[in-house]
């Protein structure tokens, strides 16, 4: 996946980015959601690192993990219950529904970019110390979700 040592810092910089976008997605759709449908969201993060890995790193993904995969994200719905599915939750106006439905796009970019982050690290893994791609997820990590929130609690 990375050619040369040039392109290696610019991966290092996507996976801190990844890593402060990952924070904000993950805590939006806690906030916006109830901790049950957040739950069941955040649970097809498996299924989304298991494609990528096939797609990008050429790993087997074999008939076993994808129905090892399908049960277990099919027992944290029902063990969850979330309200999108069950509808026990009853939806007052629009503006309930369009929360929802944003609530669920940050759950679902949520799991595609901690997806990707993993198969990044994982094939930097192999030409970077642990310390340095952890430095980076510290720094862009932590720096830019704290802008984003002061920015969102601010207006």
């Amino acid at each position: 996946m990375i050619p040369n040592k040039s392109k290696i810092t610019n991966y290092l910089i996507l996976t801190g980015v990844l890593s402060g976008g990952i924070n904000t997605t993950g805590f939006f759709c806690i906030k916006l959601l109830n901790i049950s449908d957040a739950t069941a969201l955040t649970q097809t993060l498996s299924l989304f690192t298991g494609i990528m890995c096939y797609y990008f790193l050429n790993e087997v993904f074999t008939k076993w993990d994808i129905l090892s995969t399908i049960f277990g994200f099919i027992a944290v719905v029902l063990i969850a219950k979330p309200s999108s599915l069950f509808h026990t939750q009853e939806i007052k106006s629009i503006e309930d529904i369009y929360i929802h439905y944003l609530g669920v796009a940050c759950g679902i970019r949520f799991c595609i970019m901690a997806a990707l982050n993993v198969v990044i690290i994982r094939s930097l893994k192999i030409k970077n110390s642990v310390f340095t791609l952890v430095h980076y997820q510290m720094l862009l990590g932590i720096i830019l979700p704290q802008t984003i929130g002061i920015y969102y609690f601010a207006s």
